[in-house]
């Protein structure tokens, strides 16, 4: 049997974390609980998974290739959502197959955004649930603007939204982000394509809906919005996009992916764990550190690069302590539960499911098939992601390029142990020698 060590986890936001994420948790309560509240059990979650993600101390699958012997230990993925890079990218993956092969029609789209004032924000960062109605109110200024437009009032919309709390240099900054078929869809299935793109009027539409959502729950005063009303320049914007048309499947993919990426990419990141600050922000902070014994903790440097310059900051990257990127990272994990893409009209679930039974009665759902094979499958097979990420099949053997065969799934702490003890394949930074450390528990 030949086994290869696996690569050690250099990302500098798994060395970020290592390094710091015990002193932030420690010390939340004392720096960022006035502030920012407590700090939530689902950022501890998802932290711990994102720690083991990738790493054969906490289970791997075990592939053999019948005809030469070879066998790899493949560790397993946290699968998280909304923080770790690496799946990250492989739901991006997931969710571009599946809009293109189960959800959009062949029909043209456009990539709408919408988004608020600043003033408006900490409205939707106090409560997480009112992201999804920000979608919804902007469905419903595009889909108004449509139904005027092509003076049919019955005709129904479709779009995708995914909403958003970060921008390219990590603000809280909600928004939504929106594939929406360019036009409406008739009781009969026939679709009618809109040609103007009145995106003043979709903008205003969407002000005074959120106005008047905001009022009706009671979040914010008359006052406000009365002085926001008066505002030159209101601090929402709807963006319109270029039409994508049906054949341009690659940009839609393209489009997808992007609607669920996450908030950091490590190509963008850097982290200096020896760096020196001298900013009035560090030294207030160092001083807090210092009087609960934390004053070493200053040290560090993370930087986050963006694709333009960032008119608050002035340039297109954005310098943190370890400690400070951390609070501002985690903000940006959803809840366990949190819904963050929506279906609307068309492409509701109700909607596609009513049409996936009619077709299955009428005898359309074999011809559908095969003329789209991909409909169906297992979306979420991640050999096929990883082929499409890393560029390498990891079930093809190294040595005889024959198919490998899964042989099994070991989770179990003390066989996990035991096996990579056997073959000196245990974490370096975090070797259980005899009489050292214990296997790592089981986590749920």
């Amino acid at each position: 049997m030949a086994y290869t060590k696996r690569k050690p986890r250099g990302s500098p936001l798994f060395q970020c974390l290592s390094d710091h994420w015990e002193a932030f948790s420690g010390q939340h309560q004392d720096l960022f609980e006035d502030q920012d509240g407590p700090l939530r059990r689902r950022h501890q979650v998802v932290i711990g998974q994102f720690m083991e993600c990738g790493l054969m101390d906490f289970g791997f699958v075990r592939v053999r290739c019948g005809d030469c012997g070879h066998e790899l230990l493949l560790p397993f993925s946290c699968k998280t959502r909304g923080f770790c890079p690496s799946c990250a990218k492989k739901r991006e993956c997931f969710f571009g197959e599946f809009l293109l092969n189960e959800v959009l029609e062949r029909v043209t789209h456009r990539h709408v955004v919408f988004t608020i004032p600043k003033r408006l924000r900490g409205y939707f960062d106090q409560d997480r649930h009112l992201l999804p109605e920000l979608s919804r109110m902007g469905y419903e200024s595009v889909i108004e603007v449509l139904r005027e437009q092509l003076d049919a009032p019955t005709d129904r919309g479709a779009a995708v939204i995914v909403s958003q709390t970060f921008g390219s240099l990590l603000d809280f900054t909600p928004h939504s982000h929106a594939l929406v078929a360019w036009g409406l869809f008739g009781a009969e299935g026939g679709f009618t394509g809109a040609f103007n793109i009145p995106v003043d009027v979709i903008a205003e539409l969407f002000r005074h809906k959120v106005f008047m959502f905001l009022l009706g729950n009671g979040l914010i005063p008359e006052a406000i919005v009365k002085n926001m009303m008066g505002w030159h320049h209101s601090g929402f914007s709807v963006f319109v996009g270029p039409p994508v048309y049906a054949f341009q499947r690659d940009r839609l993919f393209q489009l997808a992916s992007y609607m669920v990426r996450g908030p950091v990419a490590l190509s963008r990141m850097e982290y200096d764990p020896e760096a020196e600050w001298k900013s009035k922000e560090v030294k207030g902070l160092k001083r807090a550190f210092e009087e609960i014994g934390l004053d070493d903790d200053v040290r560090g440097k993370v930087t986050v690069c963006a694709s333009h310059v960032h008119h608050k900051y002035g340039k297109n990257r954005r310098e943190w302590t370890p400690l400070l990127f951390i609070r501002d990272l985690i903000r940006h994990i959803p809840d366990r539960h949190q819904k963050m893409t929506n279906y609307y009209g068309w492409y509701s679930n109700r909607a596609r499911g009513d049409r996936k039974k009619r077709m299955e009665a009428e005898g359309e759902e074999l011809v559908i098939r095969q003329m789209n094979p991909n409909l169906g499958k297992k979306l979420g097979h991640w050999r096929r992601f990883i082929k499409l990420i890393y560029e390498t099949d990891p079930l093809i053997c190294p040595n005889c390029d024959k198919e490998m065969d899964v042989v099994s799934h070991i989770h179990e702490p003390n066989v996990v142990f035991k096996i990579l003890k056997h073959l000196d394949l245990l974490n370096e930074d975090q070797a259980w020698e005899a009489g050292g450390r214990d296997p790592p528990a089981k986590t749920g």
